[in-house]
Parts: structure tokens; sequence; C-alpha cells
């Protein structure tokens, strides 16, 4: 006999719970929000190239003024 008994180990039900069919639910959930963050994405991409034309700098001068901004 062990020094320190333990208690015995419950029985586990082999199948478990099942889990609840969405039916691509979710999956077309996560599509729509991808859509909605590439548009707003390119949304923003588009605003920063206007920016750009309209001060006459090329993308790596944008570029440098934006890590700029962020450091501070």
């Amino acid at each position: 006999m062990a020094r320190n008994p333990v208690t015995a180990v419950l029985p586990v039900d082999p199948v478990g719970p099942v889990r609840r069919v969405d039916s691509g639910v979710t999956y077309f959930r996560h599509l729509e929000l991808w859509r909605i963050h590439s548009e707003f994405q390119a949304g923003e991409r588009r605003r920063r190239e206007r920016m750009a034309q309209v001060a006459g700098d090329d993308e790596f001068a944008q570029n440098l003024r934006d890590s700029a901004v962020r450091k501070r």
C-alpha cells in the first residue's frame, strides 16, 4: 500500500461534450469583419497617398515623417 493514498479516478465519458454546429456562420462573420477591416485600411492608405501628393512628397519622405511622429 502507498504511503499517501489517493482517491480513485472518476470515469470519463469517452464521447465528451458535443460541439454545436454553427453551419458556417462563424466563417461568414469573420469574412465580413475582414472585408470591413480591409476597406478601412484601403481608405487610410488612399488618404495618406492624397496627403503625400498634395505635399509633393514621395513615399519615403512620408514614411520618414510618420515614423518620427510615432516615436514622440
